[in-house]
């Protein structure tokens, strides 16, 4: 660590201290008189322990915003250790305009990675797959969990190791995700 002299110890701040090292939207928040986020519990229709209230019909605001944090502010390269850096996350909305497209049958990652993606020198034509890798760790399994997709095993054949996973999109995709896309006219060339 740069500025600390080998042998000194370097104390770690302890209880709501250590907050302090979080970004703001992940700070516990101990003292209510402060306040560090806006009050959200009227908007999202939650109670006091964080329950969902379904009186008020708004639960779909939490997961709009977990959401556009998940794709457009998190980072998602972070867990999967691939070593593309942020690819194909940086492009999510092609991604995901893509697949409002393309996604209507039951499609090997492989297949919506050819379909979806952006094709990137040196990811998509490298030795092993990371590219499928990628878009299923970054992508679709995300979305999944959004429950945007709908995933399913296929059997294993004699020569695969494990069973291939399939996508294709929820009912709830196209009412979750909006493109507001122009195309231009047939008189534009290239």
């Amino acid at each position: 660590m740069a500025g600390v002299r080998q042998g000194r110890t370097v104390r770690v701040p302890q209880g709501h201290q250590r907050a302090r090292l979080l970004p703001a939207a992940f700070r516990p928040n101990p003292d209510p008189s402060r306040k560090a986020l806006p009050n959200l519990s009227r908007k999202a229709g939650t109670d006091t322990f964080g329950q969902e209230n379904p009186q008020r019909g708004t639960h779909g605001l939490l997961q709009a915003l977990l959401f556009h944090v998940a794709f457009w502010r998190l980072n998602l390269g972070y867990f999967d250790r691939y070593a593309v850096d942020t690819w194909p996350q940086n492009e999510v909305g092609v991604v995901l305009w893509s697949l409002s497209a393309s996604a209507h049958d039951w499609l090997a990652r492989e297949t919506l990675t050819r379909l979806c993606a952006t094709p990137v020198a040196g990811i998509l034509e490298s030795q092993w797959d990371f590219g499928s890798s990628a878009i299923e760790a970054r992508i679709l399994r995300p979305l999944w969990w959004f429950g945007l997709l709908e995933a399913r095993s296929e059997e294993k054949s004699a020569t695969e190791f494990l069973a291939r996973r399939l996508y294709r999109k929820a009912p709830l995709f196209d009412r979750f995700v909006k493109f507001n896309v122009e195309v231009e006219g047939s008189d534009l060339r290239h």
